[in-house]
This record gives structure tokens, C-alpha cells and sequence, in this order.
């Protein structure tokens, strides 16, 4: 690829990026919450920041979101916060 090739992707991707993702801040708040769902869910640290983020987004957003994983115990701790859950599995 040339180099304006690249940088047009580049921009290409930003713009998507800009326009469909809402990006959650990692802050103290997001820390202390993946700390308890560790304990609350027997979670792994990175489990529960996935989960985390998207509770955190849900509150932004002010809507409901559906948390998407293949892992069922991610997706039984998700429901029990209160998500919307889905196994992209499930659909082939």
C-alpha cells in the first residue's frame, strides 16, 4: 500500500470509529465496580472489565444494551446485572 493509501484507511477508520463507538472512560469509578463484580461473580480482572464497560456505557447512553459473549459464566454475570444478554454462538 502507498502511504496516501494508508492514510485514507486511516481516516476512513477514524470517522467510523467517531460516528458508531462511544468510548467509557477507564476511571476510578470503573475500577472500584470491575473490583466488586470480581468478588460478586467470580469473575477474571479483564471479565469483569468487559462488563463493567458496558454497564458503565449503558448508563451513558441511557438505554438498554445487549452484552455479546460466548462465555456463560460472562453472560450468566451479565444477566444478573441487569444486561441484555446474546451468544453470537447461538447464530451461525
Amino acid at each position: 500500500m502507498t502511504p496516501a493509501t494508508v492514510r485514507h484507511i486511516e481516516i476512513a477508520y477514524q470517522r467510523h470509529h467517531a460516528q458508531r463507538y462511544s468510548v467509557t472512560p477507564f476511571d476510578r469509578n470503573v475500577r472500584g465496580l470491575a473490583r466488586a463484580l470480581v468478588y460478586r461473580h467470580i469473575l477474571r480482572a479483564l471479565d469483569a472489565i468487559h462488563l463493567t464497560s458496558a454497564l458503565e456505557a449503558e448508563r451513558i447512553i441511557g438505554a438498554p444494551l445487549t452484552f455479546l459473549t460466548s462465555d456463560k459464566h460472562l453472560l450468566s454475570a451479565a444477566a444478573g446485572e441487569g444486561l441484555l444478554t446474546d451468544n453470537p454462538l447461538n447464530h451461525p
